[in-house]
């Protein structure tokens, strides 16, 4: 039984900490959990039997979480299917074409 209270909870408030609007906008956006809806970030940890080791724990589990979205993300760039990608994509129609063909039921005429 744990007598001593060591777990840590760290609140961190996106929108009253210095870190630029754009940092701010992206966490704010990320898909996480531990974000709420007014931008608090909360993280706990209980891992380690001592607190001091909790703590740089939750710190560092904060620092990567924003060094996550500290980057903005590159844009991506649309680029179309090579020729050689759609004459085989036809070919392998054309092909499953020809083996569904053979199915069919021969007429009776």
């Amino acid at each position: 039984m744990n007598k001593v209270e060591t777990a840590v909870h760290l609140s961190f408030e996106i929108d009253k900490s210095s870190l630029p609007d754009e940092v701010k906008h992206r966490l704010k956006k990320l898909k996480d959990r531990r974000i709420s809806k007014k931008g608090v970030i909360t993280i706990k940890s209980e891992k380690w039997k001592s607190q001091l080791k909790n703590r740089q724990e939750v710190l560092q589990k904060l620092n990567n979480l924003i060094s996550k979205v500290e980057n903005p993300p590159k844009k991506r760039n649309s680029t179309k299917p090579s020729k050689a990608s759609k004459q085989k994509r036809l070919n392998t129609k054309k092909k499953r074409s020809e083996v569904k063909s053979t199915r069919k039921k021969v007429g009776l005429d």
